[in-house]
């Protein structure tokens, strides 16, 4: 499997609009799997737009009781006077008893944010710093949080329907509370479901103050719902959907799959020479690397054979081909590359800078693997010098014929980069998405093979004839292996992969065909959608609209999944076994060292205006397995920024961050407050 490359570092001087640009890059250290999705991945040059600076740094004049420094010591001074008042107040909380009624007073948010039977010792509050990282192997969050301008969202706040949580929920102990108590006239439910406990609680403090926040916490073992909000109503699932789609993949593939990539000849070999054709025949594998396919020219060459007469063909047909994963991403995102039945590297290039002395730079694409890397064919790169302009990343075709400087066993159209100098530092790297696998995977091996002393023609697109022998052969890992790496990494083009080959090969069983592969990713996610139902009968119980999927990766903002039928397909599958670990091991862990007395593994799931997580929380030091998903999800806001968002400007509208930010610091702060109260 590929992983990025090392870190590399830059300086910049403190008025440099590019160490914003030099920052996100530096993500490239991570490993391969990452810059998809999340995925989820995108580091961008466009997060330095809205960072530059308007003016130069101007200091404060001297003196201690000059004009600018009496209303700043006003300042402290009432901030300290209102930390007194919170410590005391939330002192006073920590002594009060568990029953004791919950606060409304605005100052006191760590109290509020939480109901009284959840917790019956004091909480610190989250460490927002750490809250507010992005998840390592969720690119989504990556990409997301670092990209845009942020601003306080509309204070619309969201509405409550029921929680039931703590011991007295389990044993059924809970009086009824009138709503007019709890809550004022626009907070209140309209009539509770019939399996809904009546009692309501105050908005959470840290929720998101728009759209809404829903949940189910379930116990394994005994099936009683300890906590519930919204817990049957649809959601947007985000890379939770990945969840669906590596359960429909393992149990209709199989957890021993795995891809074949295949070279192929036709023809005698005289003195080293094939008089005839060569074949470079995708199977579809996602994880392909430069390394694996360097592996397959040492087998060409070991066959003896250090030319080729007569055509170079690679045949992606294996799987429908798609410039891009969804449209509605933005375009230099490397976690939105495109798909077919060839693909290397997830489908991305990586593009290095170095800034020489006379100031100009030295740039270069590379089809880059952890253990081999070498220059793209088939993408090329060029530096805008002047002011920087929108957009900062421009993606465009151009004929080979016009340019200077042109590698041998290039197309006669590159895919082309330009980057603005003005947001570049000293030397740095980033992942950028690739539009034509196909042509990348073939220039590569193009390339290799001439590294390998290898002649070969310019390769073109067509179709493997019956009958041709093999000459190379790549097996990729096995499928249980490839999920795994999918579920950690939220790669959204090894989602849509499996998608596509489950989907496939459920359509080739029903009319003995080997391999029915549909169209398009829409088609696919049908497939898997009707398949949920039947695979788990307890899915049936859930209406469509709570658990229906747009894809297979979770790009869409159109999928739909709902507490209730999440919890509901983690409870059956998580103690299923996929060759030799259950899917709950296969599950990535969350937070791993933020609790030690449990293990939390979970999906993550990140878009602008929503977020997910699904997963089990285990006790490590008693017994004690809980299944939850919980979801925050504003349909409307996202439906308004699909209206006006631009993939090549990336024009992000104000509030959407801070609305995710604050989605993330509910989802860790309640989630670590299930872990402190049940374990």
């Amino acid at each position: 499997m590929a992983e990025y490359p090392a870190r590399h570092s830059a300086r910049h001087s403190a008025k440099d609009p590019a160490r914003h640009l030099q920052r996100r890059s530096s993500w490239g250290s991570q490993a391969a799997l990452s810059a998809q999705a999340g995925m989820a991945g995108g580091s961008s040059l466009r997060g330095a737009r809205s960072n530059l600076p308007s003016q130069p740094h101007r200091a404060l004049r001297p003196g201690l009781f000059g004009p600018r420094i009496l209303p700043g010591l006003a300042v402290l001074l009432f901030v300290f006077a209102q930390g007194a008042v919170l410590h005391a107040r939330d002192r006073a909380t920590e002594r009060a008893p568990a029953q004791a009624p919950v606060p409304s007073d605005n100052l006191n948010r760590a109290a509020r944010s939480l109901p009284p039977l959840l917790v019956s010792r004091p909480l610190p509050r989250p460490d927002l710093a750490a809250v507010l990282q992005p998840d390592s192997h969720e690119p989504e969050a990556q990409s997301l949080l670092t990209s845009g301008t942020s601003a306080d969202d509309p204070a619309v706040p969201a509405s409550e329907e029921a929680i039931l949580i703590g011991d007295a929920a389990q044993a059924g102990g809970l009086s009824e509370v009138p709503v007019s108590d709890l809550a004022p006239e626009e907070l209140r439910p309209s009539t509770p479901k019939p399996d809904q406990p009546v009692r309501v609680e105050p908005p959470l403090a840290d929720a998101p103050k728009s759209g809404r926040v829903g949940f189910l916490l379930v116990d394994k073992n005994s099936g009683a719902v300890i906590a519930r909000r919204y817990s049957g109503e649809a959601f947007i699932p985000a890379s939770v959907s990945k969840v669906p789609t590596a359960l429909y993949a393992l149990k209709t593939l199989g957890s021993d799959f795995s891809f074949t990539t295949l070279l192929r000849g036709t023809g005698a070999v005289h003195g080293g020479v094939l008089d005839g054709d060569i074949y470079l025949q995708g199977g579809g594998d996602p994880t392909l690397d430069t390394a694996e396919l360097d592996a397959m020219v040492d087998q060409l060459k070991a066959q003896g054979i250090h030319r080729v007469n007569g055509r170079f063909i690679y045949d992606a047909s294996a799987l429908p081909t798609a410039e891009r994963l969804a449209e509605g991403q933005p375009i230099d995102a490397a976690y939105n590359p495109s798909l077919s039945g060839l693909n290397l590297n997830f489908n991305r290039v990586l593009l290095k800078w170095e800034r020489e002395k006379k100031g100009d730079y030295i740039v270069d694409v590379f089809a880059h693997a952890s253990r081999r890397s070498t220059p793209a064919v088939s993408v090329t790169s060029d530096v805008a010098q002047g002011k920087p302009v929108a957009p900062l990343l421009r993606y465009h075709r151009v004929a080979s014929a016009d340019l200077k400087d042109v590698r041998a066993g290039s197309p006669r159209e590159l895919e082309a980069w330009e980057v603005s100098s003005k947001v570049l530092g000293r030397r740095g790297s980033r992942w950028l998405p690739v539009q034509k696998p196909g042509e990348y995977v073939a220039t590569t091996f193009w390339a290799l093979a001439a590294d390998a002393g290898i002649t070969l023609p310019q390769p073109q697109p067509g179709l493997t004839p019956k009958g041709a022998r093999i000459l190379a052969t790549h097996v990729s890992a096995p499928l249980s292996k490839i999920v795994r790496g999918m579920l950690y990494y939220s790669t959204n083009v090894t989602a849509e992969a499996l998608g596509l080959v489950a989907a496939g090969k459920q359509a080739a069983a029903g009319n003995g065909q080997g391999l029915n592969v549909p169209e398009d990713f829409s088609a696919a996610s049908a497939s898997m959608t009707a398949w949920l139902a039947q695979a788990y009968p307890s899915l049936k119980q859930q209406p469509l609209g709570e658990r229906h999927f747009r894809n297979h990766s979770g790009l869409s903002p159109l999928s739909r999944f709902s507490p209730e039928a999440a919890v509901s397909l983690l409870n059956a599958a998580l103690d299923e076994k996929f060759g030799e670990q259950s899917f709950a091991q296969i599950l990535p862990r969350y937070r791993r060292r933020a609790w030690s007395n449990a293990e939390v593994r979970a999906k993550t799931g990140t878009m602008y205006y929503a977020r997910g997580l699904a997963g089990q929380i285990a006790c490590k030091n008693k017994p004690g397995r809980y299944v939850f998903a919980l979801f925050s999800s504003d349909i409307e806001a996202r439906e308004a920024f699909d209206a006006v968002y631009d993939p090549v400007r990336d024009n992000v509208p104000r509030g959407a961050k801070s609305w995710l930010r604050r989605a993330q610091v509910l989802e860790r702060t309640l989630v670590g407050k299930w872990v402190q109260e049940l374990c």
